[in-house]
């Protein structure tokens, strides 16, 4: 990702995703320098029906965490805050 952060120069943005959480984001943002990234914030969410079809395993959907978005916001506002100050 570094080196396509890179060639982009700025040129157009590159949005890195998959496994992005407010746990890992301040870092990401500090090694790539970029200021967007993409995450789901989701959890899984238990089926509303319990019937189990034989032959397929447990389902479970995801949905938006709101919680999970505000986290993820606040990190990148304090990252993003503590560049600026450098």
């Amino acid at each position: 990702l570094a080196g396509i952060c890179a060639a982009a120069a700025g040129r157009t943005g590159i949005m890195p995703g998959a496994g992005i959480d407010a746990g890992n984001v301040g870092a990401l943002l500090e090694a790539l320098a970029v200021d967007e990234v993409h995450g789901s914030c989701s959890l899984a969410v238990a089926p509303a029906s319990s019937r189990v079809v034989p032959g397929f395993g447990g389902y479970a959907r995801r949905e938006t965490s709101a919680d999970k978005v505000r986290a993820l916001k606040a990190a990148m506002m304090r990252s993003q805050a503590a560049r600026r100050e450098r």
